[in-house]
């Protein structure tokens, strides 16, 4: 059974919580992904689309932040 998130969108306080940056280049990090594909500043950015842009295991990242209970 796959479980799901408690949210969808991710933040410029998770992405610096997971790289553990500051907030400039966290807010960077997700500038750097919406030009890479095409969407707008007011544009949210989902858990999903962070993971596959920078290659990172999803599960891993929602377990870090805390949307789905640890296995």
């Amino acid at each position: 059974m796959i479980c799901q998130p408690s949210r969808l969108i991710i933040y410029p306080g998770d992405v610096r919580a997971l790289l553990e940056c500051s907030a400039s280049k966290a807010s960077r990090k997700l500038k750097e992904l919406r030009e890479a594909t095409g969407k707008k500043d007011h544009h949210e950015i989902s858990i999903k689309e962070y993971c596959e842009y920078f290659d990172i295991e999803y599960a891993d990242v929602c377990k870090f932040l805390k949307l789905i209970p640890a296995a």
